[in-house]
């Protein structure tokens, strides 16, 4: 789907995963904001590719960034 639809940014909700650098590179994004999981809940990752693309983090809680 990423490399059909040619995504500039992915939303995950619910990873259930403490680090999300190696789903990143992985899924080719080289850029990411996540939120780690805590124990079997939660995990939120931001992923992005284009370098021109702005995001920048303001806050980071367990259920959102």
């Amino acid at each position: 789907m990423i490399s059909i639809h040619h995504l500039c940014i992915l939303a995950l909700l619910e990873t259930k995963m403490v680090d999300h650098k190696n789903l990143s590179n992985d899924l080719g994004y080289h850029n990411y904001i996540e939120s780690s999981a805590s124990g079997n809940s939660g995990g939120i990752v931001i992923m992005w590719k284009e370098d021109n693309i702005p995001i920048t983090s303001l806050s980071i809680f367990p259920q959102a960034i």
